[in-house]
């Protein structure tokens, strides 16, 4: 998610590449975040943005077609550790069409922007009728829609500046609010 700030410590994500179109958590710690079926929509999101950010437009691209091959679900079918499974009802996360739609644009499809229009009457309808505590991916989502999908978050959702403090706060990285908020109320779009 900092990729997408301005933050100065952001660390090149193609590296989180391992596969062509499969990432992961973190490339060089322990199985469970080096896993690549242990990756979730919510670390999807702002990695995509990220990517996005830093101009790797390459790797976004195999991430999408990585991820229409599966239906557009998630790599997350493992628990976490490689090998484990998933019981019933437990499963990948699905993209709904306002994440697919960020990827398009992430990925500059513009042979795919006929699917927009639809991306973002889902996007409209997240914002409005989900509420989730966890806002990183939203914001990230946000991010690659532009201005006007970042108006209207901030809009839809009053209590972002809260919803974010109260997350950041559970990570034990509240400097990291300050950053999510200046990328929220900035007017340009990467």
């Amino acid at each position: 998610m900092l990729a997408i700030t301005d933050y100065p410590k952001a660390p090149d994500l193609s590296q989180y590449e391992i596969q062509p179109g499969l990432l992961c958590r973190h490339p060089k710690q322990d199985a469970s975040t080096s896993n690549p079926w242990n990756y979730t929509r919510d670390q999807l999101l702002p990695m995509i943005a990220g990517l996005h950010k830093q101009g790797h437009i390459d790797v976004v691209r195999r991430v999408f077609w990585s991820h229409a091959k599966r239906c557009f679900f998630c790599q997350n079918f493992e628990e976490g550790l490689p090998g484990t499974t998933k019981r019933f009802p437990d499963f990948a996360d699905p993209l709904a069409p306002n994440h697919i739609g960020a990827l398009i644009l992430a990925g500059n499809f513009w042979y795919l922007y006929w699917f927009l229009p639809i991306a973002c009457l889902f996007l409209v309808l997240d914002l409005f009728i989900r509420n989730h505590n966890e806002q990183n991916q939203t914001v990230a989502v946000c991010y690659l829609y532009g201005q006007w999908a970042m108006r209207l978050y901030r809009w839809a959702r009053p209590d972002w500046v809260r919803l974010n403090q109260v997350y950041w706060n559970d990570q034990m990285q509240p400097e990291y609010t300050f950053l999510i908020m200046d990328l929220v109320t900035k007017e340009k779009r990467a």
